[in-house]
């Protein structure tokens, strides 16, 4: 049974709460404990039962991937219980509806918070209003968060007491 009140926020890694650097010839990420805990401190003030975690971020597709965020963080953990499917066109957006869809809910869905710092593949498919857009070099920042907060509060999510 759908739950009207249900709010999906998918989050991206890279760019968002792991930094790069290269070498040889390559990017390598780094989890930042510091964006982890700003999306944390964002997401405790809510009713857990009230939201659902998602992960968009290619880091899906890979296990060793999965199993790093889920040893980082149990914030990050809740992230890897439900993924997007992967679209030969690679738009995340319609990713993002894929998956909605797949759970019952409709394709247009508005109750969705959408953290990636790319928006080109995104931002036709979902609302700007529901797109926390983050800086490669920043990361999720406590102004995201402080943002997140404002959105959940304005679905009407309870806060924990």
């Amino acid at each position: 049974m759908l739950n009207d009140n249900e709010v999906f926020i998918t989050i991206d890694i890279d760019g968002c709460f792991a930094g790069h650097t290269q070498e040889n010839g390559h990017w390598e990420y780094t989890l930042k404990k510091e964006n982890v805990q700003n999306l944390t401190y964002a997401l405790s003030l809510f009713d857990k039962d009230f939201w659902t975690g998602v992960l968009s971020s290619t880091w899906r597709r890979d296990r060793e991937r999965i199993f790093e965020l889920r040893r980082f963080s149990p914030t990050l953990a809740w992230f890897t219980r439900e993924k997007t499917g992967v679209r030969q066109d690679g738009r995340r957006g319609l990713e993002i509806q894929d998956f909605l869809e797949s759970t019952g809910y409709p394709r247009d869905y508005n109750r969705i918070i959408v953290i990636d710092d790319d928006s080109e593949d995104i931002v036709p498919y979902i609302s700007r209003n529901n797109f926390i857009h983050t800086r490669h070099d920043d990361g999720f920042t406590l102004e995201n968060a402080e943002r997140m907060i404002a959105m959940l509060d304005s679905f009407g999510i309870p806060r924990r007491e």
